[in-house]
């Protein structure tokens, strides 16, 4: 007999169901209060007292862990400041916290619609999730971007990159310090990076050739002349840290460096 073919993978839509009953009740109870409220005298003043309302429910909620209710209220709130980058960054955050990988897509096409800077929506999303304690949601919401937005991958490379960096993550920071070096293999930040990544393994003869390679086209870059020439002084190998640590004096004379080349 021949196998049944498998069934296609769908999305899980309990998370969607459910913040489409709350957000038309949240719609409701907002529509009630509204009505109850004698108009103020401003023309601006009722939108934006509204709006800082709905911001700090949708705020409670979130510090609350209740994901369902805070995403169900920032989507009300995107569509009242679609131009936010708060509003994305918050609901991004909630929505990751669901689960819902499809409502995280959708966000990031719609910021893109109304021409908001993805750049400070990753910030403000690393922001709100190391807030609320959840970091690892910002790597998640970056990979799974990369899925989704191919032609966004380079720029989401950097971002992991310094997401790794920031964790003090050496394998992750080799990786994509590797990946950046294919692009630009003279960038001495990465080759830099690149030789923390293996210091943090505790690879250090690696470290160390890096090192040497940088300074073979940046000789007069003082911090990899120090970390060279501490890594060979703290190996007892005083000849072949001299070099080094000279330049790096002559560069930028201390009394530590002093210390270290008196005889």
């Amino acid at each position: 007999m021949r196998p049944l073919p498998r069934a296609p993978s769908i999305p899980n839509p309990a998370p969607q169901m459910m913040k489409k009953t709350i957000l038309a009740a949240l719609l409701a109870l907002l529509t009630l209060t509204a009505a109850a409220v004698p108009a103020p005298q401003s023309a601006t003043t009722p939108d934006s007292s509204a709006y800082a309302r709905t911001l700090r429910k949708a705020l409670r909620f979130m510090d609350d862990g209740e994901w369902l209710n805070a995403s169900a209220m920032f989507t009300i709130m995107l569509e009242q400041r679609p131009e936010e980058v708060s509003n994305y960054s918050n609901a991004i955050v909630t929505d990751a916290m669901l689960g819902d990988t499809l409502a995280v897509s959708r966000l990031l096409e719609t910021s893109m619609e109304h021409n908001v800077s993805m750049d400070s929506i990753f910030t403000d999303v690393q922001r709100v999730s190391t807030r609320l304690g959840v970091s690892h949601l910002y790597e998640r919401v970056l990979l799974g971007a990369g899925k989704q937005f191919s032609y966004l991958q380079r720029s989401l490379n950097q971002y992991l990159l310094r997401y790794y960096v920031f964790r003090n993550n050496g394998p992750e920071m080799v990786r994509y310090a590797r990946i950046m070096l294919e692009r630009m293999p003279a960038s001495v930040p990465f080759r830099r990076i690149l030789a923390r990544g293996y210091m943090l393994q505790g690879k250090m003869d690696a470290a160390a050739d890096v090192w040497r390679d940088i300074l073979r086209s940046d000789p007069d870059n003082l911090d990899t002349l120090l970390d060279l020439g501490n890594y060979y002084h703290a190996l007892g190998r005083a000849a072949d840290a001299e070099p080094y640590l000279r330049a790096a004096y002559r560069l930028h004379p201390t009394p530590y460096l002093a210390s270290l080349l008196r005889p």
